[in-house]
């Protein structure tokens, strides 16, 4: 299958809320070479919410998928800096999934600090809840839901 059938289709299987079949596809779309930055983007977020227990329990994944998809979404981190140089919304996810997952201590500051790193507006939705009267910072989490409620973006 080309890349760009493999990127539609795991695009779809994500549109379509099947975690396992848009995970399985996503990781054959990154093992071409050419595959662009936002297939890991996206496999990383996916992979996030599948460590949420509502979600995992609605959606029947093993323990077994879980774990490793937690344990992925690091292995993804490198793979993508070693191809693409450091990515903002990729450390942000593996950040929030550690903070809200797992309580893992995530301060305000590193969470600015992510946000300030990268071009990516999606770290300023929760750098905006720590910096509430920062008018640049509000402005770029409503760009960050704005890019979820859009169902052109991926």
């Amino acid at each position: 299958m080309r890349r760009f059938d493999l990127i539609e289709q795991a695009r779809e299987f994500d549109r379509l809320d099947k975690p396992s079949e848009a995970a399985e596809t996503y990781e054959e779309a990154i093992r071409t070479a050419d595959a662009p930055l936002d297939m890991y983007v996206d496999l990383v977020a996916l992979y996030f919410v599948c460590g949420d227990p509502g979600y995992y329990g609605e959606h029947n994944l093993s323990n077994e998928f879980c774990t490793n998809a937690y344990y992925r979404m690091f292995e993804l981190e490198t793979e993508a800096q070693k191809k693409f140089g450091y990515n903002s919304e990729i450390k942000f996810w593996i950040r929030f999934m550690g903070d809200v997952l797992y309580g893992e201590t995530v301060s305000g500051e590193e969470y600015e600090e992510i946000a300030l790193s990268g071009d990516s507006p999606v770290p300023y939705m929760v750098a905006f809840f720590y910096y509430k009267n920062n008018e640049d910072y509000r402005k770029r989490a409503v760009e960050a839901f704005l890019m979820s409620e859009d169902e052109s973006y991926s």
